[in-house]
């Protein structure tokens, strides 16, 4: 497994960074997938995107001095047929001021790394677009 990480310092609160990253799906899938949300509502159905706390649970998890202040993950669609959809989670630390957020998608070694990285930069364009004097530094 690899992963694209971009890492932000933004001047917005956590809540504000939680509503930026619970859009992301809608706004970043593809457009093939968003085709397929709007043939599962004309058909009855309901096509969102589900939402759940990342854990870490390794053995010296309990040891961390600074845990995230909230934690939130996803998955977001490649195409209407693509089997398995990017996870992307996001971490954000409450510095005072600040809010340092952690954005990070994983890929395959050899498959998603585009994906996975467009993502990512997508989410930290939305978070900019709501703070522009957000600071960006991507790694990998």
């Amino acid at each position: 497994m690899g992963e694209k990480i971009a890492r932000i310092s933004t001047s917005l609160t956590i809540k504000q960074c939680a509503g930026v990253f619970e859009s992301a799906p809608r706004t970043l899938m593809s457009g093939a997938a968003k085709f397929q949300g709007v043939l599962a509502r004309v058909a009855g159905g309901v096509y969102t995107a589900d939402f759940f706390t990342p854990r870490d649970e390794g053995p010296f998890s309990a040891l961390d001095e600074d845990p995230p202040s909230f934690t939130v993950g996803t998955f977001i669609r490649n195409g209407a047929s693509a089997p398995n959809p990017t996870a992307v989670h996001m971490y954000v630390w409450d510095r005072g001021a600040q809010r340092e957020v952690v954005v990070v998608a994983m890929h395959g070694f050899v498959t998603g790394v585009v994906h996975a990285r467009k993502i990512v930069a997508g989410v930290a364009d939305m978070l900019k677009k709501q703070d522009s004097q957000a600071r960006v530094v991507f790694d990998a």
